[in-house]
């Protein structure tokens, strides 16, 4: 069976036992399986997955990072947190997620990230930051912010510049509240804000 076969009969089944028999005659799809659960939302077939699967190597974490992302993508909340009980390094670039799967849950997702605690290193946390500054996400801000992890005065301000350059009057207000970034009064003035 191909991996287009596959995902066919995967999607065509809507009870779960038919889909357990296909996997069991296609161990080698477990990961397009666990993908395609994630984004469907269908949270009985990823704990039967996270139940029957070894989550200790990289293809493994991989895998099981491209369902959190498909997770997010399609706003299933439900799923992430499941996929979240499972061990092992998060390898996630959260801007990217922020600025290709903006959803009225991403809020909810990224702060489930940043309580797992095993999300992204100190690099990204500058370029999440940046990020929702850009594109106004003044609650992903908030919750990065309130996180504490990044510092939004690194490489003089960028975060701040970022929403005042895209007129984004809330998070421009939410970064010099936190006090951390700093830039002359009058090119606030200057942009009317």
């Amino acid at each position: 069976m191909t991996p287009d076969e596959f995902t066919s009969a995967w999607i065509s089944e809507t009870d779960h036992e038919s889909k357990i028999s296909i996997l069991m005659m296609n161990e080698e799809y477990r990961d397009l399986a666990l993908f395609l659960s994630a984004k469907k939302g269908d949270g009985e077939m990823i704990q039967y997955l996270i139940d029957n699967t070894v989550f200790d190597n990289t293809e493994s974490f991989e895998a099981r990072d491209r369902a959190i992302r498909a997770a997010i993508k399609y706003g299933h909340v439900h799923i992430l947190k499941l996929l979240l009980t499972t061990k092992g390094e998060i390898q996630m670039n959260m801007s990217r997620l922020i600025a290709n799967y903006y959803t009225p849950s991403l809020g909810e997702c990224i702060r489930l990230l940043l309580e797992d605690g095993r999300e992204y290193p100190l690099e990204r946390e500058l370029q999440l930051i940046n990020t929702s500054s850009k594109r106004g996400y003044f609650e992903c801000l908030k919750l990065l912010l309130d996180d504490g992890r990044a510092d939004p005065s690194t490489f003089n301000s960028s975060a701040l510049y970022s929403a005042i350059i895209g007129n984004h009057k809330e998070c421009v207000q939410l970064l010099l509240k936190d006090g951390r970034s700093q830039i002359p009064r009058s090119f606030v003035k200057k942009m009317k804000l």
